[in-house]
């Protein structure tokens, strides 16, 4: 398949990586940063190109991998659904609701499939989860916990805390994994609570907390930061009749198991979580082929981000 990368920092890397891996064709690499698209075209090929309008003109690729900022995330993607181009944008969908509602708006009108890059759908230890939660097996679900904190002071000098170009910070770059994660398991969120720390003037949150209940009554605990002295990336799902629990660190391709009264044991997966992003871009791949597939759909996205602008406005500021 010929794909164009939009946005070509950060990343985007991972997502050339995956592409070249899959064996398909960067046709182009786009960025107005033209440091950046050069350096990808020179590894991965294709034309280099410093906006969509402008690549449009000269091409039309079969998909494109959206890894811009959010807050040009509308520009981009807009162009690419009219002219009939898929898309896996990056998440979040967008820096703010209003924006990701008019995506979800034109993704309607105009039926490209498009969809968000919410990758740890795709880590085996997630769908573990849920398949366990769905058929009954951990009971009644007490509580579900998930961390994604470390020490990266420098994302507070970074876009991901400029509030004009991410809307938020760490609650809408790890947050916003960590609450799709948990409404892709157990179902969208009625109830949100969440504080917020803000620690440099004229910057946004690197540090918050995510409370919540979702439609079917499991409670959580959502927390992330980018200053943090103890960097922890794991989740767990408690329950009445059995419990999981999944270290990015240290699980592998396992996961921990307890069954009521019993010593736990380690549960062999498919994969680790690294395979989360080959399996994201097969799905991807699959579902322009028309296969049904478990893919972050943008009204999901929106969903998401809702919580996100939520947490922002309410939350408290600690």
């Amino acid at each position: 398949m010929k794909i164009a990368m939009v946005g070509c920092g950060g990343i985007a890397q991972r997502h050339l990586i995956t592409i070249s891996e899959a064996g398909d064709e960067l046709v182009a690499a786009v960025d107005p940063v033209i440091e950046n698209a050069h350096r990808a075209a020179d590894q991965y090929g294709g034309q280099v190109l410093a906006g969509v309008e402008g690549m449009l003109a000269v091409l039309k690729p079969e998909a494109a991998v959206i890894a811009s900022p959010p807050n040009v995330h509308l520009a981009n993607v807009v162009p690419l659904l009219r002219a009939g181009v898929p898309v896996l944008l990056e998440k979040p969908i967008a820096h703010n609701a209003e924006d990701a509602e008019a995506l979800v708006a034109v993704q309607a009108e105009t039926g490209t499939p498009a969809f968000v890059a919410y990758c740890h759908r795709y880590n085996p230890a997630v769908q573990f989860v849920r398949e366990a939660y769905r058929e009954g097996r951990l009971g009644h679900v007490n509580y579900w916990l998930n961390q994604f904190t470390g020490w990266a002071p420098q994302f507070m000098e970074a876009w991901r805390t400029d509030p004009a170009v991410a809307g938020s910070g760490v609650v809408g770059d790890n947050g916003s994994h960590a609450v799709d994660i948990f409404q892709f398991i157990f179902g969208p969120l009625r109830e949100v609570h969440a504080t917020l720390h803000y620690p440099q003037e004229g910057r946004a949150d690197g540090e918050a907390t995510i409370m919540g209940v979702s439609e079917g009554g499991v409670p959580c605990h959502l927390m992330v930061g980018f200053l943090d002295a103890k960097g922890e990336a794991f989740f767990e799902a408690v329950g009445t009749g059995g419990a999981l629990k999944y270290d990015y660190g240290t699980s592998g391709a396992t996961i921990e198991s307890w069954r009521p009264g019993e010593p736990s044991e380690a549960v062999p997966l498919v994969a680790d979580a690294e395979v989360r992003f080959a399996a994201q871009f097969e799905a991807f791949k699959a579902a322009l082929g028309g296969e049904h597939t478990e893919l972050c759909t943008f009204e999901e996205g929106l969903g998401v981000q809702r919580v996100i602008d939520r947490c922002v406005e309410k939350g408290t500021v600690v």
